[in-house]
């Protein structure tokens, strides 16, 4: 959604709004894009962080997190030469360039590295740190980049309140009703007029006891999703009419009339069967030249992480049968099991078949709920 498809009094207060907004030659917004891509594994992982993984097909300028953030406060008015994309990771380095520096993007001079021991507060103040010795008046719009946000003429307002909150010496944070988005705002000037803090230990209540009672909040009624968790994506993204289920990816998808409230990622070059998918993830994907198949609950959130960090120690997931049986799963043994990676979260009586096509080398993977 942009301002031009509002009505015609939306439309008037949003142009207005990005005019004000375009005119600040001291703005500027800093994207953090790092991460191990923990939450939403196998879906996210640490070649593929959230902010990396794709979500609007239909527009190239916002089909991952990234592209969608850069875009979005693009269309709010913000100069792109003045969007500074952070990241914190090496081994992400080359594909966050790729996508932020995509047509519509942003310059390759404009991606920053930053070492990740600085963490997520730290990283903005580092980055203000660097802005502000080219423009010691510099404002600063810090943002994550792996949030899902609808940029309407709320959004704009508040995101304008915020900035000139921070013109007048105060921090400020910019919050949906439903949710705090994790944007900060802060003039330069006042946020580096003394070094009061560690910046590798800095947190969000040392920052704010930095600016003492100069703090200040900007609230608006404006779509905004976190996508920390399956159930969190399932719900920010657009679902199929009749089955309501929230398709990602590139690969072929064929669910069956008995799929329905559930969300289904498959990678390019890679084939899913399902059927008896009822709220749950599933997610078909490559990591290390390995295929990785996934079948979770949507609510599933702490198990997840422990699930990647097992796979980040030890390369691969459970594929031992009698481990699986023990939670009521099963694995039907085909010629390339050995270097397939499974995953059971949550659900029971699943069964998984992974092989390979014969006619185009393609993985193909069959996921159905076992009846007695």
């Amino acid at each position: 959604m942009k301002y031009s498809d509002f009505d015609f009094y939306n439309k008037f207060v949003a142009s207005s709004r990005i005019k004000n907004i375009t005119l600040m030659k001291h703005l500027y917004l800093v994207i953090l894009a790092g991460g191990e891509g923990t939450r939403l594994f196998p879906y996210s992982n640490p070649e593929r962080p959230k902010q990396l993984c794709h979500i609007d097909g239909g527009d190239r300028r916002k089909d991952t997190f990234l592209k969608r953030t850069i875009a979005n406060f693009v269309d709010a008015g913000f100069d792109r030469e003045r969007i500074i994309v952070v990241t914190s990771n090496e081994r992400q380095a080359d594909i966050t360039r790729h996508q932020a520096c995509s047509p519509r993007g942003i310059a390759l001079k404009n991606v920053w590295s930053i070492p990740a021991v600085y963490g997520y507060y730290g990283t903005m103040v580092e980055a203000t740190k660097m802005i502000a010795e080219s423009d010691p008046e510099a404002i600063i719009v810090n943002t994550p980049s792996d949030h899902f946000l609808v940029p309407d003429y709320q959004f704009i307002e508040v995101v304008l309140e915020a900035v000139n909150d921070a013109k007048q010496g105060y921090i400020s944070t910019v919050e949906s009703i439903a949710h705090d988005t994790g944007i900060i705002v802060w003039r330069s000037k006042d946020l580096l007029k003394d070094n009061s803090f560690d910046t590798k230990k800095l947190d969000l209540d040392q920052l704010m006891e930095h600016f003492g009672d100069n703090c200040r909040m900007s609230v608006g009624d404006f779509v905004w999703h976190d996508c920390d968790t399956f159930r969190g994506l399932y719900r920010a993204i657009e679902k199929t009419h009749i089955h309501h289920n929230a398709i990602l990816g590139e690969g072929e998808h064929r669910p069956d009339n008995s799929c329905h409230h559930s969300l289904l990622y498959v990678d390019k070059g890679m084939n899913l069967n399902i059927s008896d998918a009822v709220e749950v993830a599933v997610v078909f994907t490559m990591i290390n030249d390995q295929p990785i198949l996934m079948v979770s609950r949507l609510n599933e959130s702490q198990r997840i992480k422990d699930l990647a960090e097992e796979f980040m120690e030890n390369g691969k997931l459970t594929v031992d049968e009698v481990a699986l049986e023990e939670n009521n799963n099963q694995i039907l043994y085909s010629s390339i099991v050995n270097q397939v990676s499974f995953a059971f979260v949550g659900v029971k009586d699943y069964t998984a078949r992974v092989y390979r096509r014969s006619d185009n080398g393609n993985y193909e993977a069959e996921v159905f709920k076992r009846h007695e």
